[in-house]
């Protein structure tokens, strides 16, 4: 699981956004968007992550798109796939994520493959670059494995066991640092695992600017007749999920 803030988690559970299937994707003239909402986790592009993919290729075969939004309001989730997801975005062109309100952890990992991150609220938030994992365990409860597998059931509370889960935690922070920072010239700072306001987000590197008016026609020079603005994008996204 990656890294989740329980308030930016409990912001979100039971969100209506957490289901918004067959609502992911859409072309408005010559702008695909694909809409990124709620905790992410193995199905929530429709049928199964897999979607995404197939989303991605669509894109590719279109001539006629000239950019991709990646309109993004999550606290993050699995890591579920996530090294694939950042190669798949990185092979479209001209691409941005655009946020009003939260892009972390696995949101951001996701995010960090566009071209640009624009903060479209002063009050968004990024980042959470970091990976977590929690048992609970009950006294009355006994595990019991094969005598060949004793490594297939680890105690955190057992040291040799939480040394190995630590390892395997900070194996895949070190894939997470490696993809975010790619195209970005992210600070020290901002790979602890702490979640800034775009202000913060943007000295950091986290983010390349904040614009409340973002008018995506004219980031992608696309014809003004048809408005797919933020403003548009939102009424949008709102219908598909029952708001207005």
């Amino acid at each position: 699981m990656m890294l989740l803030d329980n308030m930016f988690a409990n912001q979100y559970l039971g969100n209506k956004r957490l289901n918004i299937e067959g609502n992911t994707f859409e072309i408005n003239n010559n702008a695909a968007v694909i809409k990124v909402f709620g905790i992410m986790y193995p199905y929530m592009f429709s049928d199964s992550i897999g979607n995404l993919f197939n989303i991605v290729d669509k894109i590719k075969a279109d001539k006629n798109i000239k950019g991709t939004v990646f309109y993004i309001d999550s606290p993050g989730g699995s890591v579920y796939r996530n090294t694939e997801i950042y190669k798949a975005v990185s092979e479209l062109n001209n691409t941005i994520a655009v946020v009003d309100n939260c892009c972390c952890s696995a949101a951001y990992w996701l995010a960090s493959a566009c071209d640009k991150i624009i903060a479209a609220s002063e009050l968004a938030y990024f980042g959470s670059i970091g990976v977590l994992t929690s048992r609970y365990y009950d006294n009355d409860t006994v595990v019991l494995t094969n005598r060949e597998s004793k490594d297939k059931y680890s105690d955190l509370r057992d040291e040799k066991d939480r040394e190995k889960t630590q390892n395997m935690l900070d194996d895949i922070y070190s894939i997470f640092v490696r993809d975010v920072t790619q195209k970005r010239n992210i600070d020290k700072e901002a790979l602890k695992g702490g979640a800034f306001r775009s202000n913060e987000a943007l000295k950091l590197g986290l983010i390349d600017g904040i614009n409340p008016n973002l008018e995506i026609n004219d980031y992608f020079n696309i014809d003004k007749n048809y408005d797919i603005s933020k403003a548009a994008l939102t009424e949008t996204v709102n219908k598909a999920i029952g708001i207005i």
